[in-house]
């Protein structure tokens, strides 16, 4: 994966979030190639931007989410989140319980 932040550690507010966002979109090009990607999603945060970046890379049909609808996460808040937001970017979400 590219080293995003360089040599040296930057501070956040030295950090260009834009090239930030654009290296790993070129990194998850690289690796998925043409396959597509299946990205586990909670409804939180950190799983929310992976599928973000994955659609901005890749296109939403090459994007599928799968969601454990037991988990403690998914059963207390994430599960509808989940499905409202891969409703939203377009993408197949698959369930498992």
């Amino acid at each position: 994966m590219t080293n995003l932040i360089g040599n040296n550690m930057k501070t956040m507010k030295d950090m260009d979030f834009e090239e930030v966002e654009r290296k790993l979109i070129e990194d998850i090009r690289r690796v998925a190639g043409d396959k597509g990607v299946t990205v586990g999603l909670s409804g939180g945060i950190d799983s929310s931007l992976a599928v973000v970046l994955a659609v901005k890379a890749l296109g939403h049909e090459m994007v599928k989410a799968v969601v454990l609808v037991n988990s403690k996460f998914s059963k207390e808040v994430g599960i509808d989140v989940a499905r409202k937001f891969s409703l939203e970017k377009g993408i197949l979400i698959q369930e498992f319980d």
